[in-house]
């Protein structure tokens, strides 16, 4: 780890935001359990404390709380097409810009049917490392970390260097990066992904759908979570026009795309919900495969 990197505040931000919804949701959109171990000690102070999280969740942080949503959504909808994927048959996944992923470890039947390949900056990866050792979570077997910068290395040099095979069908699933990204390295990321795997791999992303395109009441949340992760030092740098995105991905060399807009997510996720939780029309998901 350099002097000056250091873990992503957002990543930390992510596994905060699926440990607190285990406490605030009922019935919950994903359990994850190991989010709370994974959670930095401030963080692991607040959740459970009823006043804390009150205090930081509910009043100082209420402006972006709404976006909490898409971190736990498309974490389920990760696990959803992943394990789907592993039962047709694949057996490589990619988890780029991993953070404090728990997939792996919660999911012990996988390690002898999969190789997840789990890359992420150095000084976050070791991070998560070092929290797993610390609450006792051991490392699953079949996980190879990989220290990485999609804006400097190339991604699968860096993937055959440790094991993955470009001749097998794999699924990537890309979460919480693009928008951090300028629009070149998401473009030449996928395009890189569909002419160096085998057919029907399958990338799994989200992304910030374009200022101008968002509804009207999603406007003051956009501009309040941009502003807050600008805060933290990683800026949305990138966003797509969501009736460009068909022509986008055609261009990049996917042939076929399931594109969860926020009507399909809330119908597939938040349907008949007595809390009347609805999915923010901020970010938006996408399943695309190359064939």
């Amino acid at each position: 780890m350099s002097i000056t990197e250091k873990p992503s505040k957002t990543a930390d931000l992510a596994v905060a935001a699926r440990a607190a919804h285990l406490f605030r949701d009922d019935p919950p959109i994903i359990n994850d359990y190991l989010a709370l171990p994974m959670c930095s000690k401030v963080w692991k102070k607040i959740i459970p404390n009823r006043f804390l999280h009150w205090l930081v969740i509910d009043k100082l942080l209420k402006d972006v709380v709404p976006i909490t949503m898409v971190v736990y959504t498309r974490a389920r909808f990760a696990e959803d097409e992943a394990l789907l994927a592993v039962e047709n048959g694949t057996d490589q996944i990619v988890i780029l810009g991993a953070g404090y992923d728990t997939f792996a470890i919660r999911h012990p039947e996988l390690n002898d049917k999969t190789t997840i390949f789990e890359i992420d900056q150095s000084a976050t990866q070791q991070e998560k490392r070092s929290r797993m050792k610390n609450n006792n979570i051991p490392e699953p077997n079949n996980v190879r970390y990989i220290a990485a910068d999609l804006n400097q290395d190339d991604l699968f040099d860096v993937l055959t260097a440790n094991g993955f095979e470009t001749e097998k069908p794999a699924l990537f699933s890309w979460f919480g990066v693009t928008y951090y990204l300028p629009f070149q390295t998401v473009e030449s990321t996928l395009r890189k992904i569909a002419q160096n795997s085998a057919p029907n791999t399958e990338v799994l992303f989200d992304y910030v759908i374009e200022r101008s395109c968002i509804d009207p009441e999603w406007i003051s949340l956009h501009d309040s979570c941009a502003k807050f992760v600008s805060k933290k030092g990683e800026k949305w740098v990138s966003s797509i026009d969501p009736g460009n995105m068909a022509e986008f991905l055609d261009g990049c060399g996917y042939s076929r795309l399931k594109h969860l807009t926020t009507d399909k997510v809330n119908s597939q996720y938040f349907a008949n919900r007595s809390d009347g939780l609805v999915y923010p029309g901020v970010i938006e998901i996408c399943k695309a495969i190359h064939s």
